[in-house]
């Protein structure tokens, strides 16, 4: 008896809502129907945002790792370069002592003949003339080895400067996507934020929804 008393007393308190109740009921079940399905939507929205944006953070690191590994072999190429533009100036001021060297010998052998006997280069004895035979062609021979070592140090000084402007080049790529994954990265803080606003919002009404719901039947 007391189960179907509490059955009737529940049907009557049901039936007892006015058209009015009932309308407005309708009315905001409706309004936040409406209202979850917009939160629902812009939810997607940030999600579908946050989505890419994850993928493209993941692709901007690889892309990072990638240009730390080209700068650091870039840097060691640089450092060979310059190591063998320093060989090669090494060789240049050498080489230059070399012909300074033979130069001065040749000079003083000459001088020496013209004073003694007053006689031309080409009247000078045999073993004279055989000896500045010899020193001229190895004067010869080392201003082509000087030319030589001048323009491997030129390539070698092209190089270089190629190769800094490479570092320089891709440090400066880094360093913009550094910036633009700062970038992502901060948008996705925000998008995690405001995702976590809207399951507050819905959850506000959710729970006003009930709370208002209790009082259709108190």
């Amino acid at each position: 008896m007391q189960d179907t008393s509490g059955i009737e007393l529940i049907s009557r308190r049901a039936l007892s809502l006015s058209c009015e109740q009932i309308q407005e009921r309708d009315s905001l079940i409706e309004d936040n129907q409406s209202q979850l399905e917009q939160q629902k939507k812009v939810l997607g929205e940030i999600q579908t945002t946050l989505g890419d944006n994850q993928q493209q953070i993941k692709a901007l690191r690889m892309t990072l790792s990638a240009r730390d590994a080209i700068i650091a072999d870039l840097e060691g190429r640089l450092s060979a370069a310059k190591a063998a533009a320093h060989k090669l100036e090494v060789r240049l001021d050498a080489t230059r002592q070399e012909g300074a060297k033979l130069q001065e010998e040749i000079e003083t052998l000459r001088s020496q003949h013209r004073r003694s006997s007053g006689r031309s280069p080409l009247t000078l004895p045999d073993t004279t003339q055989r000896r500045l035979k010899t020193l001229e062609e190895a004067e010869r021979l080392l201003a082509v080895k000087l030319r030589e070592t001048q323009r491997q140090a030129q390539s070698g000084e092209e190089a270089r400067l190629k190769l800094e402007g490479q570092v320089r080049e891709a440090e400066e790529r880094i360093h913009e996507r550094e910036v633009k994954l700062q970038r992502m990265e901060e948008d996705n803080r925000k998008a995690c934020l405001a995702i976590e606003v809207r399951i507050m919002i819905c959850l506000c009404l959710c729970q006003g929804f009930m709370e208002r719901s209790k009082t259709w039947y108190s």
